[in-house]
């Protein structure tokens, strides 16, 4: 897109012009020359239009006045100057504004992804939200090139940047990743020998409410700790298996049915726990994400819908849950 233009005050005019107007990209305003045309000859009006509208320099005149007019405005010209070509000159407004917002729209991104990459070139572990930062403006940067907004030039090379920082954040998850197994297999081996010295206490007929603790706190630990899926899942098996030996291991029918509502019970409320601290952690969410300046109204007000009936059946639940820890605890003082 040009960024100079030369052209004529209008003929009805008794005394003509000839205008040269250059953009001032920094400064978002519009250099406008004037000449009159009783102090230039025929040459220089060429050369101002054949060559210095195409970009070459050419020594002005002394004999010539400067404007400057923000784009701002509602016309590039002053009032006092007419031209016949009023619509080239509102087209070419329309252009440069257009032109300028979209290299401060550029600029905006590349700070942005300047500072989200001096941020990750600090970072010793893997950021979810930063990942999820650079994906979202990354397929802003994509959206603005379908709009054609921004060149496939200067997408690529914000690509490169932005490959850059997810090249450094697959690495901090690899590692991450590493320690994650690590631990988690530390942790299997510990909590698996807990569970088989508690299975050799109900065989060596232990306190059953002891036991029952024990195993819960078991169970808990199963669910909160970090573990891989599948032994997490062997884990829950192997203490369905413990659960069922101390069952087994009590005659009295009605003790056996207070232990089974016990922990049936009991898997109710870890459920219901589990449940609410996930409805918990989307309703954090919600709530984060409805300042995000990039929502329009009606994500926003979609958004607080769901606020609402998240905090609903937070409510409900928490009711639920007292009512099933009361009945739980009734079961419990009963089996004493």
């Amino acid at each position: 897109m040009k960024d100079r233009f030369v052209t004529w005050s209008s003929s009805k005019e008794k005394k003509r012009k000839l205008l040269a107007l250059q953009l001032d990209k920094s400064a978002f305003k519009v250099d406008i020359y004037v000449f009159e045309e009783a102090d230039i000859d025929k040459e220089f009006a060429e050369k101002l239009e054949k060559e210095w509208a195409k970009g070459k320099d050419l020594v002005f005149p002394e004999a010539h006045t400067k404007i400057v007019r923000p784009l701002s405005e509602d016309s590039l010209l002053p009032d006092d100057i007419k031209v016949d070509e009023t619509g080239k000159i509102r087209n070419l407004q329309n252009e440069w504004a257009y032109l300028l917002l979209t290299e401060k729209l550029v600029e905006s991104i590349v700070d942005e992804l300047t500072d989200i990459k001096e941020k990750v070139n600090t970072f010793t572990a893997y950021s979810k939200d930063v990942f999820e930062q650079t994906k979202s403006l990354w397929e802003r940067i994509l959206e603005h090139r379908r709009e054609k907004n921004i060149g496939q030039d200067k997408v690529d090379e914000l690509k490169e940047e932005v490959n850059t920082i997810f090249e450094k954040l697959k690495s901090l998850r690899a590692e991450e990743n590493k320690k994650f197994g690590e631990q988690a297999e530390t942790i299997y081996t510990e909590l698996k020998s807990n569970i088989e010295q508690t299975i050799q206490s109900i065989q060596n007929n232990g306190s059953a409410k002891e036991l029952f603790e024990k195993l819960k706190e078991h169970r808990n630990n199963v669910i909160k700790l970090t573990l891989r899926k599948p032994s997490r899942e062997e884990l829950h098996k192997y203490l369905d298996e413990a659960f069922d030996l101390l069952k087994n291991r009590r005659s009295d029918r009605e003790n056996k049915h207070n232990e089974k509502r016990i922990h049936d019970l009991t898997e109710i409320i870890q459920k219901l726990e589990k449940s609410q601290e996930y409805d918990k952690k989307d309703l954090d969410y919600q709530i984060k994400k409805r300042n995000d300046k990039n929502v329009n109204q009606l994500e926003s007000k979609l958004r607080e819908a769901k606020i609402t009936m998240l905090e609903e059946k937070i409510a409900s639940k928490e009711e639920k849950l007292a009512d099933v820890r009361n009945t739980l605890a009734s079961l419990q003082g009963g089996s004493k």
